[in-house]
């Protein structure tokens, strides 16, 4: 219900950060929801599909957003893999991509993680 994908049927109020939450929050792209099992594009190398999501956020030029992806890959530790297709990826792996181009990359300031 929280994610917005039911009513809510319950009384009183949820604060997040002092916001009163509402049903729009995830269509607003103000809370993201990630699903335990991800929908990644697994033909791409992990450098090239971080590198496609900021794209899609206006994340600048194409230089500034490899700049981006590399820092992100440092951040969730997979420097060691962004030249390896993410259908190579371990199930942790693919979380953590996952977390970063669905929550971090959409600039989602609450997570709903369906764990």
């Amino acid at each position: 219900a929280i994610a917005g994908i039911g009513p809510l049927q319950v009384e009183g109020n949820v604060l997040v950060n002092g916001v009163r939450w509402s049903d729009g929050m995830v269509k607003s792209g103000v809370a993201r929801l990630l699903v335990q099992r991800e929908c990644l594009w697994e033909e791409l190398t992990v450098l090239r599909y971080i590198s496609f999501t900021t794209g899609l956020y206006d994340y600048g030029s194409f230089n500034a957003r490899y700049a981006f992806a590399r820092e992100l890959l440092s951040l969730l530790n997979l420097e060691h893999r962004k030249h390896l297709r993410v259908s190579k990826l371990s199930g942790g792996e693919k979380k953590r991509l996952a977390l970063a181009v669905d929550v971090i990359v959409s600039g989602a300031r609450v997570f709903l993680l369906d764990e």
